[in-house]
């Protein structure tokens, strides 16, 4: 068997690719790693929630996420981003929903579907809401190679590392759906608890995907070639679309 949290060399490459992801240095017992990010997501829902808790999920959202919070025994409010506003998060909106047992706060930027990659400013105004409410903030941003711009973690913010759980992948960066590989990071702390899950579920991954995992993350195979293969597709469907139902 391997290490619960993962090799120690598949948590060093990742706790690499967290501190160029989130923008803040990651040190690899920050980092568990996961049967993808669907996996990751799982386990910090099943750590920050418990039965009866409530979330907020910003939408559009994973077709996953539902069930994922139904399987902790919680409950969660859906808040629309809407199209007028570049489907960008409304703090306003937030708050309305928010409940005397909410304990998390779900977004994923870059999102899908939309392909909207939240502001600084929006990602403030929330991880004020969380410091306010002392909520965890769930962040999937497993397209973070993706959109084309600078990405901003919400982890980065002051204040918000010991309150962000950050879910990623190898599956969209590196184009390695089928391996099923994935982490989380958050705080020392969180990792030893997401440890003792690790034992009752997966009970470590199969040591030759860690290698090969490890290895494309350290040598960053593919990623740039995948990115540019997006961004060219984007600009053709653009270029498709413009002008039709107002697009610009």
């Amino acid at each position: 068997y391997t290490p619960l949290p993962g090799l120690p060399r598949l948590r060093k490459a990742m706790a690499a690719a967290s501190t160029a992801c989130t923008g803040i240095e990651t040190e690899p017992d920050e980092i568990i790693a996961t049967q993808g990010g669907q996996a990751a997501l799982y386990a910090a829902v099943q750590t920050v929630l418990d039965p009866g808790d409530h979330a907020i999920v910003v939408a559009p959202y994973y077709a996953t996420y539902p069930n994922t919070f139904s399987a902790a025994g919680a409950t969660f409010t859906v808040v629309e981003t809407p199209a007028e506003d570049g489907f960008q998060p409304r703090a306003d909106m937030v708050r309305a929903a928010l409940k005397p047992n909410t304990r998390a706060i779900l977004i994923n930027t870059p999102n899908n579907p939309t392909g909207a990659v939240y502001s600084r400013e929006r990602l403030e105004e929330l991880a004020a809401i969380c410091k306010e409410h002392d909520l965890w903030l769930l962040s999937d941003e497993v397209y973070w190679t993706l959109g084309g711009g600078e990405h901003i973690s919400p982890r980065s913010l002051p204040g918000m590392a010991e309150r962000t759980l950050v879910i990623n992948s190898m599956s969209k960066s590196h184009g390695m759906t089928g391996w099923r590989m994935g982490w989380l990071t958050g705080p020392t702390e969180m990792i030893r608890l997401l440890t003792d899950l690790n034992l009752v579920t997966t009970y470590g991954l199969p040591a030759f995907i860690s290698i090969a995992c490890a290895e494309a993350l350290e040598n960053h195979y593919g990623v740039k070639e995948i990115a540019e293969r997006y961004a060219a597709r984007r600009a053709l469907m653009l270029e498709a679309i413009r002008g039709m139902n107002d697009v610009t």
